[in-house]
């Protein structure tokens, strides 16, 4: 209405500054002297309040990546005592924007967001492998089996793979559940994940698993339903269970040495070992004080064990150090008349007498590893090494050794390429190389990238003999990953959980440089 009274003049004006309308009018024409757009002003606004909720989540992201990598869990009694919580709390400290986002929002760190982001972050980590498997095209399965805490059947998945420049790598795939422990469940499993990762089942070129008859059967087996698919697979019984079950077969095919209780396990004879002289005095001891004679018999025969020799035979001890007996022959038993064809066999010396017991357990473990290892595969890994260090050597390539290879790998080895290259590897001669054994020939040609250029059948060769495992060591590193990820306290963890924990506590290193690029959170 404009001023009526002038001599109200200054305090009216004073009044009409403070006011809102006052205000709102200043504000418009300082809006229309900077050009400024109220949309721009508020996308402005938006973009700022983005910043900071992505700042927020990737917080949250390095503390789930932090727990998973050492192992530690989550949850807690309760949510604000969880080891999440209080992680996201420490941080805060030194971080104003995360601690003013945790007063008034809580949906990003509830348990089933914590439970998506953990699996969204293995999944890329698989996939991720799964990609470098197809770039690297030929690969090797390695699978085994195992209970949790849980009694629940697991079996892990490991694939071998050969780079480009002839480095070998073993990634694991993940823990899957087994409903049933059947050849026909573990093949669909498998193929199952194998698809779900797209991963061509035609570029597999070897399997390696342990001796049991679902893995190993000859009609029935996982490999068997694996080369039906594909005939260029190689089987290979895993080589430390192979020496594990010949050692097994040698020790118990064996007469015990010691007649008593103590010496059937290792812990125990080795605390005898130790304790034997405090056993000697104690046994004495009661020989004295007790007056019952089955007791003082008992002791007796103990105390008469410990000083023989043939206690220790299995043990490595000084009979100087122990004050043990020397060895001597056991009594010779006379073979009834009736049963009699011939004198026993009588040796010379005590020496002699455990030469004897001692090759006996050297030719049942060789026997047993024979049985194992010299599978019907495992002549045409034989025959790929023979023939490439015969090329490497120079001399002359048996045919019946190339034949078996090219008939077995079919399409993959052109023979004539082949036997043209390894006349060729000769001149690839390294002088500080003494030509023993293939590895000698994979640094040759690692070093030398135009060598691999040169002789691609060579290479490829190579690629198939590197692919094929011999033994499943990841798997059982990975099952001791999974005890102690899945403890008695954590027993009642889901099996997508765990899968994705024990992917994230392997893979680390893979993990870690994902989140060393620039889109640290849009990464995952």
């Amino acid at each position: 209405r404009g001023i009526r009274f002038w001599k109200y003049a200054l305090e009216k004006y004073k009044k009409h500054k403070c006011s809102e309308a006052h205000r709102e009018c200043i504000e418009k024409i300082r809006y229309i002297e900077k050009e400024e757009n109220v949309a721009q002003r508020l996308n402005d606004q938006h973009e700022e309040a983005r910043q900071q909720v992505s700042h927020c989540l990737l917080r949250i992201l390095q503390a789930l990546q932090y727990l998973a990598r050492k192992g530690i869990a989550t949850y807690g009694h309760d949510d604000l005592n969880s080891n999440f919580k209080q992680l996201l709390l420490l941080m805060s400290k030194n971080d104003d924007v995360l601690r003013d986002w945790l007063t008034w929002k809580t949906t990003w760190t509830s348990v089933p967001i914590q439970e998506e982001i953990i699996a969204l972050i293995a999944s890329t980590i698989q996939h991720d492998i799964a990609r470098e498997i197809r770039e690297r095209k030929m690969f090797g399965l390695m699978a085994d089996e195992t209970a949790d805490v849980s009694r629940i059947e697991q079996m892990v998945i490991t694939v071998r793979s050969v780079e480009d420049d002839l480095e070998v790598y073993e990634e694991l795939l993940g823990l899957h559940l087994l409903d049933c422990c059947n050849s026909k469940t573990i093949y669909k499993t498998l193929k199952d994940i194998l698809i779900r990762l797209i991963i061509p089942l035609g570029n597999c070129r070897a399997f390696c698993a342990e001796g049991a008859a679902t893995f190993q059967g000859a009609v029935t087996g996982v490999i068997t339903r694996f080369q039906d698919d594909k005939p260029q697979i190689v089987q290979t019984h895993c080589h430390m269970h192979s020496v594990n079950l010949a050692m097994s077969d040698a020790i118990s095919n064996e007469r015990p040495l010691c007649p008593t209780h103590f010496s059937v396990k290792y812990q125990a004879l080795l605390g005898l070992k130790e304790q034997v002289g405090i056993l000697l005095e104690i046994f004495a001891e009661i020989e004295e004080t007790v007056s019952e004679n089955r007791m003082k018999a008992q002791v007796g025969g103990y105390a008469k064990a410990l000083e023989n020799f043939e206690s220790y035979f299995s043990s490595v001890i000084e009979s100087e150090k122990m004050d043990t007996t020397p060895p001597i022959l056991p009594r010779t038993v006379r073979v009834p008349k009736k049963l009699q064809q011939s004198e026993p066999h009588c040796f010379e010396s005590p020496q002699a007498f455990y030469r004897a017991k001692y090759f006996s357990i050297i030719d049942s473990a060789n026997g047993t590893l024979q049985q194992c290892i010299l599978d019907k595969p495992t002549p045409v890994l034989l025959a790929m090494e023979d023939v490439l260090m015969a090329g490497w050597k120079g001399e002359a390539l048996e045919d019946e050794k190339t034949d078996l290879i090219c008939n077995f790998f079919g399409r993959d080895i052109d023979r004539d390429h082949l036997c043209h290259q390894l006349k060729c590897l000769e001149n690839t001669d390294d002088q500080n190389t003494m030509k023993q054994s293939i590895s000698e020939i994979v640094s040759i040609l690692r070093d030398h990238p135009v060598l691999r250029k040169m002789l691609p059948v060579v290479v490829k060769l190579i690629h198939l003999y590197l692919t094929s495992p011999a033994t499943t060591a990841i798997a059982e590193r990975s099952f001791s990953m999974l005890r102690q990820i899945k403890t008695y306290l954590r027993g009642t963890m889901l099996q997508p959980r765990s899968n994705s924990l024990i992917t994230l506590n392997i893979h680390k290193e893979k993990k870690d440089h994902r989140g060393k690029g620039k889109r640290k959170g849009a990464e995952w």
